[in-house]
């Protein structure tokens, strides 16, 4: 089993309120399902709609891994969808497990930004670019002969930083699809031309 796509929630419900309210089925839920406890975690498995126009039907029904973090006054809860072999993404919308766990435990999403601290300590290698570095690198790309002889350095091997190759491999692509469209141009021109 491998996870990919998590989703985090915090609540004001305690950890035993959280896990009693599993337990049980509602009429609000938005699915009906399967809670499994698995020692640490838990395991839900998303068997229906409920209440609605949508359905299943025949999908994989998709399985996350549940944890629980009591953080004092609140719940944080962690939910990882489990990738299978069948199944890549799950089969439900974001918005609908959005909606399942503000029904269910009336947990809103957890929104994480990084600090300085947190970033600082992401490898070069994959730090973000921030917005004035991505508009740096496009006026440098943009200088003639020069900005050609950098995009090249950065796309092929001298960028250590992923961002910056990728951005600069999808800059000399942009320019491979110009030139080709250019060279498309004057051919049908020259087609013209000659009638």
């Amino acid at each position: 089993m491998e996870s990919e796509l998590h989703y985090h929630y915090i609540t004001n419900y305690s950890l035993d309120l959280c896990l009693e309210y599993m337990k049980h089925d509602n009429i609000y839920d938005k699915f009906e399902y399967v809670w499994e406890e698995r020692g640490d975690y838990y395991l839900i498995t998303f068997k229906e709609y409920k209440n609605g126009m949508l359905s299943l039907a025949n999908a994989p029904k998709p399985t996350f891994k549940v944890t629980f973090e009591n953080m004092g006054n609140e719940t944080g809860i962690s939910v990882q969808f489990i990738k299978e072999s069948l199944q890549a993404v799950p089969f439900v919308y974001t918005k609908d497990i959005d909606a399942f766990w503000e029904k269910k435990l009336d947990a809103k999403k957890a929104d994480f930004e990084m600090d300085n601290d947190q970033l600082n300590n992401v490898p070069e290698e994959y730090r973000p670019i921030s917005m004035w570095g991505y508009l740096g690198y496009e006026l440098l790309f943009s200088i003639p002969f020069v900005g050609f002889i950098f995009m090249m350095i950065f796309s092929f091997g001298r960028a250590k930083n992923i961002n910056l190759r990728n951005f600069a491999r999808s800059y000399f692509f942009y320019y491979i699809i110009i030139v080709f469209i250019a060279i498309l141009l004057v051919g049908i021109l020259d087609i013209f031309l000659r009638l």
